[in-house]
């Protein structure tokens, strides 16, 4: 029964649980019940900021019982300059929470480079609205499907130089 890696947050009014429902990958997801505008929330412990700067979140969510003004967000939280700082994102402002397991991601590409300095996620669900979590991934390098097509087109000039025995055109 125990949330590993994570911690609840808990405002006057809701709840923080592991389903007993079966989630589509890891068996068990977090239940999120907020019953007020303060709602709930569930955050990750510590963990290093990337060397990057970049960090993306994969992760499944579906919620029911959507009244207007609930919502779910999405927080980045770490330490910069000695100041905690904090990001977050709507889930579902482009693609709404459904009652449907749907994959969502969000990302921040300007964490503090090469930092000892700690970050934590954090889901939090407002107004009158149940959301589950599932699958969360982390990912701290990735790239853009434009930035992989310049890439895949930059190793292929690369190869083809390389094949025609232009070495200089190639290291370029």
């Amino acid at each position: 029964g125990q949330m590993l890696g994570w911690q609840p947050r808990i405002g006057s009014a809701g709840s923080v649980d592991l389903a007993a429902e079966t989630a589509p990958v890891t068996g068990r997801s977090l239940h999120l019940k907020s019953e007020d505008a303060l709602g709930v929330a569930v955050q990750s412990h510590l963990f290093p900021i990337p060397s990057t700067g970049q960090m993306t979140v994969r992760t499944r969510v579906r919620g029911v019982d959507l009244q207007p003004g609930s919502q779910l967000y999405a927080w980045f939280e770490y330490q910069s300059a000695g100041a905690t700082r904090q990001r977050y994102v709507a889930l579902g402002a482009q693609r709404p929470v459904s009652g449907d397991w749907q994959e969502y991601e969000f990302a921040v590409d300007d964490l503090p480079l090469a930092s000892s300095g700690q970050m934590r996620i954090q889901f939090h669900l407002v107004g009158q609205r149940e959301a589950w979590i599932d699958d969360v991934r982390l990912y701290d390098l990735r790239f853009s499907k434009e930035q992989r097509y310049q890439i895949s087109k930059r190793l292929y000039a690369a190869k083809t130089a390389l094949e025609d025995g232009q070495l200089m055109d190639c290291q370029r």
